[in-house]
């Protein structure tokens, strides 16, 4: 062909790093996280509103916010109330995430071009470490993620601090939702029982190399015989 052969592999999760601890904190209170970059302002800032209605809603609860957290979003919420923690890449990402101890995730989305053509492992990262989350209304989430069962899915401002709120208040549907978020990564997007995918796509790419490589390519004068053009 024109381009050299391409394959799309989906990202998955290493469930002999990411594990379920229930790491507890000797303070009373529920601790909601959230991790990203930067990148997500616009998708923080949609939750503004719903996460100030839960500050006054909850009295313990805690905003656990791993990466980024604007100052526009927190200006109007208990500075006390909040921790944010620098962002923590590979190899210390996944002890990081597990000892943030949270009890919930959330992880909004605003429609725009940004969010569009992205994947499911934010749901897959908390879903490992036995987190159940709120997740947009929006594909891959509403592909992969079933509402009431391996998460929750919300559509609008309401419906954030809705799913939210009702997590917070109902621990039996959290635990219910962690396990079943957790067995379907652990079927579905461990890279340890899938690496045979990898295996096989990268030996399809480097045959595909070799094959090319071994090809004979025309010299100048076959090439412009071939073509048919007449140089002078």
């Amino acid at each position: 062909s024109e381009f050299n052969e391409t394959v799309v592999l989906p990202d998955m999760v290493d469930l002999q790093a990411l594990k379920p601890l229930w790491v507890t904190y000797p303070e009373n209170a529920f601790r909601l996280g959230w991790r990203g970059g930067e990148s997500h302002y616009e998708d923080l800032m949609y939750v503004r509103e719903p996460l100030e209605k839960l500050f006054q809603a909850c009295a313990n609860l805690k905003l656990i916010m791993s990466g980024f957290c604007p100052k526009s979003l927190a200006e109007n919420m208990p500075q006390e109330r909040i921790e944010v923690y620098p962002f923590f890449g590979h190899p210390t990402f996944e002890w990081h995430l597990m000892a943030l101890g949270c009890h919930l995730a959330f992880y909004p989305w605003v429609d725009i071009t940004f969010n569009q053509g992205k994947n499911n492992l934010c749901w897959q990262q908390w879903s490992a470490i036995g987190v159940p989350g709120v997740y947009p209304a929006m594909t891959p989430y509403t592909d992969h993620v079933i509402h009431g069962e391996t998460g929750m899915i919300a559509g609008s401002k309401e419906g954030w601090f809705d799913c939210i709120n009702k997590l917070i208040l109902d621990k039996p549907l959290r635990r219910r939702i962690a396990r079943q978020a957790r067995r379907e990564v652990e079927e579905k997007w461990d890279i340890n029982r899938n690496i045979s995918m990898y295996i096989d796509a990268y030996t399809q790419l480097f045959n595909q190399e070799a094959k090319w490589k071994s090809t004979k390519l025309p010299t100048e004068t076959e090439a412009r015989e071939t073509s048919g053009v007449v140089y002078h």
